[in-house]
């Protein structure tokens, strides 16, 4: 009975042990991909070649008459964005949040609450393009008011957990405005990185047993099973 009672704790020590998961924080960079217009002088002068497609993480801009755009466009019907993410460092984990921001500078008048935006999560291939219309919401929508001039960040927790649960690799999101009109000129003279589009994740990890805390838990079962057999000769 006293061995059972020495290895019992031990045991349950070496068990959560080897259960731990450990918190995270991931920032993904989301920049303009589009490649530059050698022809043209103005930086959101139009890339007629809509079969063109792109590969990493990174966003483009679109307008409504079937040509990119060098821009982070929510302007209602004109121009919207279309972006992938890589994810695949996030696969078994646990999204404790997520958040999607970004500056729009280029407005009129620059100041305020904006309109809302539609925000669509897709099952991404690593393989971005033209798609001016949201594509079916594999992972459901977010909806939220956009501000002009100062980044707001808008939650995603709940889109992002729906893609690593399905083990998605890459994670599509489709933004579009409602009733307003705003946008940031990026690339092509400008920075690529002008409009401050960053994911940040806040995560927990998915449990990765240690050797050690395999050895301990082990042993203290090995121990148990030990007292187990004993206890005939005992009687």
């Amino acid at each position: 009975m006293r061995n059972n009672k020495l290895l019992f704790p031990l045991m349950v020590a070496g068990m959560v042990a080897a259960q731990a998961a450990s918190a995270a924080v991931i920032s993904y960079t989301i920049e303009d991909i589009l490649l530059p217009d050698g022809t043209a002088l103005s930086p959101i002068a139009s890339v007629t070649n809509t079969g063109q497609t792109f590969s990493g993480t990174g966003f483009v801009g679109m307008y409504n008459d079937n040509t990119f755009r060098h821009l982070f466009g929510l302007e209602q019907m004109l121009s919207r964005v279309n972006m992938q993410v890589g994810i695949g460092a996030l696969a078994g984990a646990t999204i404790n949040s997520a958040t999607l921001s970004f500056e729009l500078l280029d407005a009129s008048p620059l100041t305020g609450t904006s309109g809302q935006v539609i925000m669509t999560a897709y099952d991404g291939i690593n393989a971005l393009g033209y798609q001016f219309n949201a594509p079916a919401a594999t992972y459901g929508t977010a909806l939220a008011f956009m501000a002009v001039g100062a980044p707001q960040a808008y939650s995603i927790t709940a889109l992002l957990q729906s893609a690593v649960v399905a083990g998605e690799d890459w994670l599509g999101l489709h933004l579009q405005s409602v009733d307003d009109s705003a946008y940031t000129v990026v690339g092509n003279g400008f920075s690529t990185d002008r409009a401050v589009v960053r994911l940040n994740v806040d995560y927990t990890a998915a449990a990765i047993p240690e050797p050690a805390s395999l050895a301990l838990a082990g042993f203290a079962l090995a121990g148990l099973g030990w007292t187990r057999r004993r206890r005939p000769q005992a009687a």
